[in-house]
């Protein structure tokens, strides 16, 4: 519906459908990017650690350590990142399912994440 002066009249519906429409993808999606987003932060801090000490049993100490004070959910599992070592390099590799479960739907939603860092010994870390 156009008001007089041709903008566009919203009715409360509208608007309580588009919330609710976001308020759904929010609670649906948000946990899975916000664990995403937490094993990047962790995992380059591993690297930056494992360039530091050249130990890579204690930057995989690390990394288990971190999940737990950053709350990472339990769809990442530490077993979830592979450790590659080279001679002057380090590779993590990480996958995992991240799941949610609609109640009132009774469905479970999965999706796929990747996470791989690269570490030079005197070079930059690449996350990507």
């Amino acid at each position: 519906m156009r008001t007089r002066r041709g903008g566009v009249n919203f009715s409360g519906k509208s608007l309580m459908a588009i919330i609710l429409v976001s308020a759904v993808a929010a609670y649906v999606y948000l946990p899975m990017y916000w664990d995403y987003w937490a094993m990047r932060k962790i995992t380059k801090d591993v690297g930056e650690e494992w360039r530091r000490s050249k130990k890579l049993q204690w930057s995989k100490d690390m990394l288990k350590r971190a999940m737990v004070d950053k709350d990472v959910s339990t769809d990442v599992d530490d077993r979830a990142c592979n450790f590659i070592e080279r001679k002057k390099s380090l590779r993590i590799e990480c996958d995992w399912v991240g799941t949610r479960f609609i109640p009132f739907v009774e469905k479970t939603i999965e999706k796929e994440f990747s996470l791989t860092v690269e570490v030079e010994s005197e070079g930059a870390i690449e996350v990507y």
